[in-house]
């Protein structure tokens, strides 16, 4: 379990983070979100313990971070980091990248080496493993350091916008690594600026803004921010107007008969109210095909929380 305790840092008179507390506990998948300068990669600095917290306190499994050196270096042989930039050697080789890296966590060298053909296939970088990596693309790179990330198997992984300058292959390749990676119980923390790829996911989100404006599921989430949701129904018979029948609720705002067989009903509150929805159709001799979330619902909560402000001071 990881506990960021009340943490600032400033660098010179910026304030990157003020008294930003949460907790994240072990195999979760928390997706930070913020505009930019809100301070997401000066959080995963700060968790990677790449910089020390002006004020406040990091614990890593109820261990305060900063305080021996020998414990420091148990916490730090448990994290996985990939910056946005690789932070690759560039006259190097990916190989010797790989190699240099993993030495520096003790790997054996047997198995270290098993380990860079394993995640070589694995991040599809066997063509390239001889070439310097200052002829490779962005997304390559990016392959590479996530490669590097998880050399030692870490029980945490933080990621700072691990998609970016990957093309829609590769992007949905590192996914589905992830998806793999939390379903065996790894903590992962990613900043990204892209929704979808947050709303695949996460497990939890924290929105950023230099504090902590909110942290929840994106269900908690929409339901704080937006007090309306909007539901798709496909459907098929009935008898009379479907749109009559739902409008006697008093939690339905609106309904829009988007085609013959199609609506999108504005409803208050959460889904506790759905059943009622599915009784009266069922009630009517309305067969329910489809009852599902209309929108990017992440989306509807970004906006909420940030509205037009995409630049942080």
């Amino acid at each position: 379990m990881i506990t960021i305790n009340n943490v600032s840092r400033v660098f010179g008179n910026l304030l990157a983070v003020e008294n930003i507390h949460f907790s994240i506990k072990d195999g979760e998948t928390v997706v930070i979100l913020g505009p930019n300068g809100a301070g997401k990669t000066t959080t995963l600095r700060l968790l990677s313990t790449l910089i020390k917290p002006t004020t406040g306190y990091i614990e890593y499994d109820n261990y305060h971070v900063w305080d021996y050196k020998e414990a420091d270096n148990l916490v730090r042989c448990s994290i996985g980091f990939m910056s946005e930039n690789s932070g690759l050697y560039e006259g190097l080789s990916v190989n010797d990248n790989l190699l240099f890296f993993g030495s520096l966590y003790g790997i054996d060298k047997k198995y270290l080496s098993d380990r860079i053909t394993e995640l070589s296939t694995i991040m599809g970088i066997n063509g390239v493993m001889n070439i310097a990596v200052k002829k490779l693309s962005k997304g390559t790179k990016q392959r590479v350091a996530f490669a590097r990330a998880l050399l030692h198997n870490p029980k945490y992984l933080l990621l700072d916008e691990p998609t970016s300058g990957l093309d829609p292959i590769s992007a949905n390749m590192v996914k589905s690594i992830l998806m793999d990676l939390r379903s065996k119980g790894k903590t992962i923390i990613i900043t990204t600026h892209n929704l979808a790829e947050a709303t695949y996911l996460a497990t939890r989100i924290i929105l950023l803004n230099k504090r902590v404006m909110a942290d929840g599921t994106i269900g908690e989430l929409y339901k704080y921010f937006n007090k309306n949701r909007m539901v798709r129904i496909v459907y098929s018979g009935g008898n009379g107007s479907i749109v009559t029948l739902l409008n006697k609720f008093d939690f339905v705002e609106d309904v829009k008969q988007v085609n013959k067989e199609e609506l999108i009903i504005t409803v208050k509150g959460g889904m506790e109210n759905n059943w009622q929805i599915v009784k009266a159709l069922t009630d009517n001799n309305i067969k329910l095909y489809l009852m599902d979330h209309y929108g990017n619902d992440l989306e509807k909560i970004y906006i909420s929380a940030f509205g037009g402000n995409n630049n942080g001071h």
